[in-house]
């Protein structure tokens, strides 16, 4: 049977490529290990197929004629019955049952679930686990986008991940924009009571319903998306490491939350959830499903402790590979490897050099909008080299990240001073995409009508013969005052030269950087500064080539077979973490800004971080509630609290007196 198998897989797809064939040959073998009726073969094989077979542009009805194909062949006797029993019935307190799950994924001829079952009960909170690889995020993925067939249309499934959250806001979308257009279902309006009781429910006032999302901690971002869950009646919460980006206080109002939510009855719902924290998953879950070695899913009640005492007899070790949710071993760091970052292109030659400042802020202060009475932070000074080894903590909403993108040039402080001593400053965001999306401001973005009508009339105002600025094409420098080789006493100004709309090449102008704001061309001025900036460190000088990038990421733990044969979709999150801290890395930057490094790496790959981290020669500042990763790499301590910023080499101005003495102790305290 399995050599009529292959035999009917050839016939049917002539045009393909040998290795295309041979995959689809395996995944129908594996499929007919586990079903012996006609009928139950060409559904499992639909499935395991499907997702590969679209990657390569073949439509659905295509794919239901190759696996009708295949399973005559299988079958050649077999007439196709119907089942007597339908899977998904949704009576009772079963929200979901769906026997015989098969599942692939990628490229792999073997099954990440085979002859499965997915039961999923009313009120119940099921802490998903398995080793790396096994399937889990797939799994959730494919219930979250409702392609397992069976799945009951009744279900309303809301997918949560702190990426996902705000992946695609606009910057100015506000917090009642987000709730609203996130609340409406497929073929209706938001309930708007519904909305605003789950809000308030929540936490959410009149005035912080009026911020943008992107403005709102973590922590509150995933109380505005669980709201928003809340409005859409969902009765199927899927969360992906939702305490990520938490302090102690939002862990704890999410354990309140999903015990309170995630119970019985009518208006009660189900979660699914994967962490890598025991203690989390001890307080929320009354089951634990396990993803067998041999492809099964394992059902457990009660918490994790309990799943592990009993079935694990108390293996701490297994444990702690069960919660792991970085890369798989297939496409991870190979064991005993080191993740290894390249020394800064322009390193200091003696240890004073080293510890010289490469930034400087002076009496930086920041706030969001003009409207708010209190800053961020402010009048800050700072001081960064590269022995710099700076952990920055504090509660959510304190200004961590924000402090961040501030030293890595992300984000204009309100007022102050920033001085870059001649030194190139990475930025390692805290998302899987490789970007922070709390914070796209130096995302390149069309301009909207309203600036484009803006940078109009400037022009007619401002512009040369009335002419709105078209480009920056390059800078230059002047130096004025000074005389001889020294150039003492002298100073230094920018200018820039200018392109005007609808007029040639002899009209271009040098003009000075006041000039460009007056034309309404200041994102203009920092996209050019930008690319400057990138040039001078090394982005332009360094050969884009295949070798060059293999060479580049080999050290970070991505081989040349993964590089070149995958996707960045199809990567592990820990594959992508690694990516992201490559991307960071490519110009050898002398310093190095890091939020939220260790979200979604295993504790393999966390150790390796560290390392890399002990052996960079450059400085860092990192924001994390890793606790216990801050103490290993940082020798220096930020504590961002109140509008304030203190630590050995940074202190706000009116920090010095005896009132501000004790708040610090009692924000170090908790």
């Amino acid at each position: 049977m399995e050599s009529a198998v292959r035999k009917a897989v050839l016939a049917a797809c002539p045009k393909c490529a040998s290795d295309v064939c041979d995959y689809l040959a395996d995944s129908a073998v594996a499929v007919l290990e586990d079903e012996n009726d006609k009928e139950a073969f060409q559904e499992a094989l639909e499935a395991a197929t499907a997702p590969f077979l679209e990657e390569y542009g073949v439509s659905a009805a295509e794919v239901a004629a190759f696996c009708k194909v295949v399973a005559c062949a299988a079958f050649p006797m077999a007439k196709v019955s119907s089942k007597a029993a339908k899977a998904g019935t949704d009576d009772g307190d079963l929200l979901c049952r769906l026997p015989n799950l098969m599942m692939m994924y990628g490229g792999s001829s073997q099954p990440l679930l085979r002859n499965a079952t997915l039961e999923l009960i009313k009120g119940h909170r099921y802490g998903i686990v398995g080793a790396n690889g096994s399937g889990k995020t797939t799994l959730m993925g494919r219930i979250a986008n409702k392609d397992i067939a069976g799945l009951p249309a009744a279900i309303r499934v809301v997918h949560l991940s702190h990426d996902t959250i705000v992946q695609g806001v606009n910057p100015t979308t506000s917090v009642r924009e987000y709730s609203q257009l996130r609340s409406a279902s497929d073929s209706a309006s938001p309930d708007d009571a519904l909305l605003a009781q789950a809000l308030t429910g929540v936490g959410f006032d009149e005035a912080s319903l009026g911020k943008t999302v992107l403005e709102l901690s973590g922590g509150w971002q995933m109380r505005l998306a669980l709201a928003c869950a809340v409005a859409q009646k969902a009765n199927l919460l899927i969360l992906d490491e939702p305490t990520n980006h938490l302090d102690s206080a939002g862990v704890q109002w999410l354990i309140e939350f999903i015990n309170t939510r995630c119970v019985g009855g009518e208006e009660g719902g189900t979660a699914m959830i994967v962490s890598h924290d025991p203690d989390f998953l001890d307080q929320v879950c009354s089951d634990v499903v396990h993803f067998t070695s041999d492809a099964r899913l394992d059902y457990h009640p009660g918490n994790f402790t309990s799943f592990k005492n009993t079935v694990l007899k108390g293996d701490q070790a297994k444990a702690t590979a069960l919660l792991e949710t970085g890369s798989s071993p297939a496409g991870g760091v190979a064991e005993g490897s080191k993740m290894l970052f390249p020394s800064p292109e322009r390193l200091g030659s003696t240890a004073a050099e080293r510890k010289s400042p490469v930034l400087t802020l002076q009496g930086v202060s920041f706030q969001y909008n003009k409207e708010e009475e209190k800053s961020v932070f402010h009048d800050v000074d700072m001081q960064l080299s590269m022995d710099s080894r700076v952990g920055i903590v504090g509660k959510n909403g304190a200004g961590k990240s924000t402090l961040l993108q501030v030293i890595a040039d992300r984000m204009r402080p309100t007022s102050g001073e920033r001085w870059y001593m001649q030194a190139a400053v990475g930025k390692a965001a805290r998302f899987r995409q490789g970007f922070d999306s709390e914070t796209p401001e130096k995302d390149p973005k069309p301009l909207t009508e309203s600036q484009k009508a803006d940078r109009k009339r400037l022009g007619m105002q401002f512009g040369k013969k009335s002419k709105p600025m078209q480009a920056l094409l390059g800078r230059r420098e002047t130096f004025k005052g000074g005389y001889g080789e020294s150039a003492a006493g002298s100073s230094k100004e920018y200018t820039y030269e200018v392109q005007w709309e609808g007029l040639g090449d002899a009209e271009i102008s040098w003009e000075r950087k006041g000039k460009i704001l007056q034309c309404g061309c200041e994102a203009m001025l920092e996209d050019l500064e930008d690319r400057l900036w990138s040039a001078w460190a090394g982005v332009e000088q360094r050969p884009l080539s295949t070798e060059e990038i293999l060479q580049h990421l080999g050290p970070f733990g991505l081989p040349e077979e993964i590089c070149l044969s995958r996707k960045i979709g199809m990567l592990s999150s820990g594959q992508k973490i690694k990516l992201m801290f490559g991307a960071a890395l490519w110009t050898r930057p002398q310093f190095l800004c890091m939020d939220e490094p260790t979200n979604f790496l295993d504790l393999e790959t966390v150790a390796l971080l560290q390392d890399a981290l002990k052996g960079y020669r450059g400085g860092y500042a990192i924001v994390t509630h890793n606790e216990s990763f801050v103490a290993d790499v940082c020798t220096d301590i930020w504590t961002v609290a109140d509008g304030q910023v203190w630590g050995k080499d940074a202190v706000s101005k009116n920090n010095n007196n005896n009132n501000n003495k004790k708040q610090r102790q009692q924000h170090q305290q908790q």
